[in-house]
């Protein structure tokens, strides 16, 4: 049989490690259990084909090996009494399975539906990625499944940072980032990523959105107040408002505007695009001011 260390995806589990590698794992990905023992032949030709689809898909789901002679506890709990036999799991419950042998084209059916729109097409990160607009908890899990069977997987990386600034736990994120190249497929958005939440700390000790208005209003030709409320506004992702806020406090304080200001300003322009319609025309303005 082909050995589980060769595939990311497939592992080798008995009794003591079922909880934790099957009911919890499928609470993010789909498991699909094989029971299997070396004196089974039928197994010794299903087995193979099913550890082949595991690989081929790359984690659309994960194939679990459960060694009846050695998992005892485990065959006798789900009435294992002939193999190959193989259970699915999805969301920590049994939803599907069949003993015997199956085609390879029926296997692949099985396995589509178990795993619905995970075919070829539809990759785990795809999954992952759509798991953002929904559940960002689940989408940090379906991350992290990723990078533990590819610890070198960039965007997947990314994506758990910016599920990470998501959740609001910015330093976790921001130490996912630290290994990552700012250059290459994933360098635009590692940038964009650091740079929000640089915003995000130094809007954090700047006050909200609201009393930094009543201020201005009761002081209004006081800058450093304009930058900390466009700081805020950059972090809620109002850019055109951040940056018109921004020139107002560079047009109040030259020194500010060339330094605090600037560095700011820089920082949106990476966030919205260096060469986006909008950066062009803020730094077009800036740059009048300063010069």
């Amino acid at each position: 049989m082909l050995d589980a260390a060769k595939t990311n995806w497939v592992i080798n589990v008995g009794d003591a490690a079922f909880e934790t590698e099957v009911l919890e794992r499928s609470k993010s990905v789909p498991v699909i259990v094989d029971f299997w023992a070396e004196w089974c032949g039928p197994c010794k030709q299903f087995g193979p084909i099913l550890e082949k689809i595991a690989a081929e898909k790359k984690g659309a789901f994960v194939l679990a090996k459960v060694n009846v002679d050695e998992a005892g506890e485990l065959a006798s709990y789900f009435r294992i009494e002939s193999i190959p036999a193989v259970l699915a799991f999805r969301d920590g419950q049994t939803v599907n399975g069949f003993v015997g042998l199956l085609p390879e084209d029926k296997l692949l059916e099985f396995i589509n539906e178990i795993a619905p729109g995970t075919g070829a097409t539809d990759t785990p990160m795809d999954a992952a990625v759509k798991l953002e607009a929904t559940d960002l908890v689940k989408a940090e899990e379906a991350y992290r499944t990723i990078l533990a069977a590819d610890a070198e997987n960039h965007q997947a990386s990314v994506g758990l940072a910016r599920v990470l600034v998501g959740r609001e736990n910015v330093d976790a994120a921001m130490a996912v980032l630290e290994n990552l190249p700012e250059v290459g497929e994933v360098g635009a958005e590692v940038t964009r990523l650091k740079r929000l939440i640089e915003m995000r700390k130094n809007a954090a000790a700047a006050g909200d959105e609201a009393d930094l208005k009543k201020k201005i209003a009761a002081d209004p030709e006081n800058a450093r107040l304009r930058y900390d409320l466009g700081n805020v506004l950059a972090t809620k992702e109002r850019y055109e408002e951040a940056l018109t806020m921004l020139l107002s406090a560079a047009e109040l304080d030259k020194p500010l505007a060339k330094n605090e200001v600037r560095e700011l300003m820089v920082k949106i322009f990476e966030i919205i695009g260096v060469r986006s319609d909008m950066a062009d025309a803020f730094r077009d303005k800036l740059r009048s001011i300063l010069y």
